[in-house]
Parts: structure tokens; sequence; C-alpha cells
């Protein structure tokens, strides 16, 4: 009872929180100057805090990948809501099935830090992650 309530509550704060913020500050993810800064190629993710949890390899063509890890594999649309030179914070939304917002801050050309929340078939989701380039994509 008080999980149905909590996850209400939160996919509820979600919605409102990204209608509001989208229309006013929309902006094509391109257009991000912080995620400009990201080399491309082999990236390692690691969730901060995670227990035994081996860092997952990603391909890194389209930076803005790292705003979903959670829906790596979903096809989302994606929005600017707030962007500067060393940071970005997006949020997207899958089909109907998925939706979040994770704000990604550009440690070096090479090290990116991940604030990641949302919403993933009907549960709320968070996490921190340490993105780390390491190497080039075969």
């Amino acid at each position: 009872m008080i999980e149905t309530r909590l996850k209400r509550r939160l996919a509820a704060a979600f919605a409102v929180a990204a209608c509001a913020a989208a229309p006013a500050l929309a902006q094509r993810t391109a257009e991000a100057p912080a995620l400009g800064r990201l080399e491309k190629g082999l990236w390692q993710v690691r969730i901060v805090g995670a227990r035994q949890v081996a860092p997952r390899p990603i391909c890194l063509g389209d930076r803005a990948m790292l705003a979903q890890l959670q829906h790596r594999d979903n096809r989302c649309t994606r929005t600017v809501s707030a962007s500067n030179a060393n940071s970005v914070t997006i949020n997207y939304e899958c089909a109907g099935v998925a939706s979040g917002m994770s704000t990604i801050r550009v440690e070096t050309s090479r090290l990116a830090r991940i604030e990641s929340q949302g919403i993933d078939n009907g549960l709320p989701f968070a996490f921190r992650a340490e993105a780390r380039r390491v190497g080039t994509c075969r």
C-alpha cells in the first residue's frame, strides 16, 4: 500500500517536472556544449556504491546515450532541460514504458559523472555512475 502510493507520487512528480521544464527549455541534445567535450570511443560505466558489479562497457558514438543508461537499448526521445559548459541535464521518454532525467557532469574529456532517476516499467529508479573512456571501439 505504502509502496504503491510512493510509486504514484514519484511518477506524478516526475511527470509534472518534465512537462513543466520541457516546453520552455527544450533544446536538441546536439546543442549541449558539455557533451561535445567528451571523446568518442570505448567507455566503462561504473555504478557508484554498487557492490561487486563489473563496469559496463559502452561504445560511445552518441554522447547523449550516457543520459539513458537505464534504458540503453530503448529508442527514446531526449530533450535538454539545462546546459552549460560543464554539465547537461537531459529528460527522456521511451515509448511510454520508461522515462528518466539524467545530469551529466563532464570532469575531463575522458571522465563524466552521471546522476539518473526515473521510472522503469512503473517502478522508480535512481543511481549515480562514473563513466571513463578506456580506449577505442572495435
